[in-house]
């Protein structure tokens, strides 16, 4: 139990390092491109997807076994990182539409990286 706990918090962790990472690289790109904000949008949520799915296969792959639901902690715990991110930064937490499909998103990609790093 406590070894589990411990490869989702690292998987957990190597997801925000791979957000980090993508955020720069994102940032980069726009300030040297012409890239609309709404783009800017969408390139954010799919960060978080494959930021999600990264850590869930990472850990998936050490574990070797049950990548689904390992996959769907790591990214339950990776979007509660960003929820209480948020709510540091914004001092609010609005529970917006937005915000539930970027839950569900994370958690089905955290299963899917899951389940290909079982594979």
């Amino acid at each position: 139990m406590l070894k589990r706990v411990k490869g989702i918090l690292k998987g957990t962790f190597f997801s925000l390092i791979v957000t980090a990472m993508l955020a720069a690289t994102l940032a980069a790109a726009m300030y040297f491109l012409d890239i609309p904000d709404s783009a800017a949008a969408i390139l954010v949520f799919l960060i978080g997807a494959v930021s999600s799915a990264a850590g869930a296969y990472a850990v998936s792959r050490a574990a070797g076994t049950k990548g689904m639901g390992t996959g769907a902690l790591v990214g339950l715990a990776y979007y509660f990182i960003l929820a209480a991110a948020s709510l540091i930064i914004r001092k609010e937490l609005a529970l917006d539409t937005h915000m539930l499909i970027m839950l569900a998103a994370t958690i089905a990609s955290g299963m899917f990286g899951g389940v290909m790093g079982v594979r």
